[in-house]
């Protein structure tokens, strides 16, 4: 019993061994091995060594993928790099690895295409039938010491006669493509480096004419410069995810961004050329077609944005892929019609672009699969981009020199038209310089005796009201300023309408004048200002004076004028004032109309006593 037991435990073993032996021999005819070697420093695999496989839901994990029953549905690469467009999401990805006695322990396996969300890497020991190591990348959380690396890498280390199966598993949600590239380490450093220093002046160049730009625009104030500065910013978003910077060192885990950068970045720099044009070239001047189709192209990619800012579905990475051609090919065609019409710009424009285009046509035609995706086809569109980012720049400066020009040219005409307008001008001048000199001193004495009227009372040729009530103002604001005094004097003549009645508004009149000869007479300071107040009343500004210096002025003005009788006809007519006196009190918040009152209030109090006196109102 015990011997059948043995026999049958040996035949089982034999024949799994035999079903492995032959799966490995299908594997290994399937497809040929990467075979790495100390004189080879880099390898770019290619259709003859990588194989695909669609995922779906019965081929989640590596055990489902290592079943013999999976093997017969691994397909080939058609192209290198492999291709898959915009509707695969998920895919499994396997190449053999080989190696010989003597190599280097130190590979890396890179891929340079930045749109994956995930990968994951197996590696199967063929001789072991066990998998003999596991990586994974999610959202850019690269394997470590890689982590720094554009923009995925992974580690091999290798040992002799080596031979295995390297197994991908790759999530995207933009276009599948998988450029792979297996180095040793010292190479992979040294391309490293150069990408890091490539991408540091690309990006650095676009800064600089970012930069340059903005300052023209706040020199100039023309929008032009604002497009073109926008225009360069989405840009530099959108290389930013091209390149795989962005995924690595600015958003390295949002999956939102990883998975909707390429899709806004690419469109708003669509959108933002597309208005930098309309404006640049003044598409609203030609109207017609030009304007249609740039209105157009305006609210597709508008409208792309914002579909791609809810949503990343596969049809709108195709859809982009059909409007970036159409759009392409819509601007060529309208600068060169704005050429065709005399359109300067349109002429630089038509250079710089076509570049552009050329380079985005070669990037469009290497990611849907037309051209191989190959470095160069990577890295064109970023040459184009440097190329016509600097032309547009000298297109915008050769504009500030074009209009400088045109001003010039339309100043040395209107100084052509100056010269010819002088000498017929200078043959009048010669007939009227006199008439005008004449009538030139006239209007000053005019305006001389007009300024002077209108601050000046007519009768008593004191300052008037208007004049008054804007010195007032004026010195209670500079009082209260720099805290000084200000004082009011306001004055009445006792009894005026007796005067007039007795002897008449001509006798009234000279009475005023007198009183006001007498006032400016002893009002003896300059910044001090007599000013006719109405009818009968006289006020005198005193500023830097306290109210008891306002008190014996007033006091003196009342003394001269009760001293000095104004004689009419055989008889000496005496006059007498009452005077109200108060001071600018700044520490209650006073404003020249209190002071005014406090004043009048005081002259009240002056007249109630008895008249002909003096009464101060703190």
């Amino acid at each position: 019993m015990t011997h059948c037991v043995k026999t049958a435990a040996f035949r089982i073993a034999l024949l799994l061994c035999i079903i492995w032996v032959s799966s490995n021999s299908a594997l290994a005819e399937s497809f040929a091995p990467v075979e790495l070697r100390a004189d080879v420093h880099s390898i770019r695999l290619g259709e003859k060594e990588v194989q695909y496989l669609i995922a779906d839901q019965n081929h989640t994990d590596i055990q489902d993928i290592l079943q013999e029953k999976t093997e017969k549905l691994w397909q080939s690469a058609h192209s290198s790099p492999l291709f898959l467009g915009n509707s695969v999401s998920s895919v499994w990805v396997r190449f053999g690895l080989v190696s010989s006695a003597e190599i280097p322990s130190n590979w890396i396996l890179e891929t340079t295409w930045p749109f994956f969300d995930q990968i994951e890497l197996y590696r199967f020991d063929k001789k072991s039938g066990r998998i003999v190591r596991s990586q994974s990348k999610e959202n850019q959380a690269a394997y470590s010491p890689l982590a720094t690396h554009l923009p995925f890498a992974f580690a091999l280390p290798t040992y002799p006669y080596m031979d295995q199966v390297v197994y991908l598993k790759l999530h995207s949600s933009a276009k599948m493509l998988l450029p792979l590239k297996i180095m040793q380490e010292s190479t992979f450093e040294k391309e490293s480096l150069y990408r890091h220093i490539l991408l540091g002046l690309f990006f650095g160049t676009l800064l600089a004419m970012c930069c340059y730009n903005t300052s023209l625009f706040f020199f100039t104030r023309d929008d032009s410069y604002a497009f073109y500065v926008v225009y360069v910013i989405s840009i530099i978003l959108y290389t930013l995810g091209m390149t795989g910077v962005g995924q690595t060192y600015l958003w390295p885990g949002n999956s939102w961004m990883l998975s909707h950068a390429y899709g806004v970045f690419s469109s708003f720099s669509f959108l933002t050329a597309a208005l930098f044009i309309r404006r640049f070239l003044a598409l609203a001047t030609y109207g017609g077609w030009p304007l249609r189709l740039s209105n157009l192209i305006i609210v597709y990619w508008s409208v792309m944005i914002a579909f791609y800012l809810v949503s990343n579905h596969h049809w709108l990475i195709s859809s982009e892929d059909y409007g970036a051609v159409i759009s392409c090919f819509v601007v060529l065609v309208t600068i060169i019609f704005c050429w065709y019409k005399g359109s300067i710009a349109a002429k630089y424009l038509t250079i710089a672009w076509t570049l552009l285009i050329l380079s985005t046509f070669m990037l469009m035609m290497g990611l849907t699969g037309v051209v191989p995706y190959s470095p160069m086809a990577q890295n064109s569109q970023n040459i184009g981009i440097v190329v016509e980012v600097i032309l547009l720049s000298l297109t915008l400066a050769e504009r500030i020199n074009r209009t400088r020009q045109e001003k010039e040219e339309a100043q040395a005409k209107i100084l052509d038209m100056e010269r010819q307008a002088k000498v017929e001008l200078e043959k009048r001048v010669v007939l009227r310089t006199v008439e005008l000199r004449q009538a030139l001193e006239a209007l000053e004495t005019a305006n001389k005796e007009l300024g002077t009227l209108s601050l000046t009372d007519e009768l008593t040729q004191l300052a008037n009201r208007r004049h008054f009530n804007v010195i007032l103002e004026r010195e209670c604001k500079r009082a209260i300023r720099y805290h000084q005094p200000l004082s009011l004097i306001l004055a009445d003549i006792d009894h005026f309408k007796k005067i007039n009645d007795k002897f008449g508004h001509q006798v009234g009149d000279e009475c005023l004048q007198h009183v006001a000869k007498i006032l400016s007479s002893r009002a003896g300071r300059a910044e001090d200002l007599v000013a006719r107040y109405g009818g009968e009343e006289f006020v005198v500004i005193l500023p830097g004076a306290s109210t008891d210096i306002a008190a014996a002025t007033a006091e003196r003005m009342r003394n001269e004028v009760q001293s000095t009788p104004y004689p009419v006809d055989d008889d000496h007519l005496r006059i007498t004032l009452s005077f109200g006196v108060a001071g600018l009190s700044s520490e209650m918040g006073e404003q020249a109309k209190d002071l005014l009152n406090k004043a009048d209030q005081a002259l009240y109090r002056a007249k109630d006593k008895g008249r002909n006196r003096v009464e101060v109102l703190l």
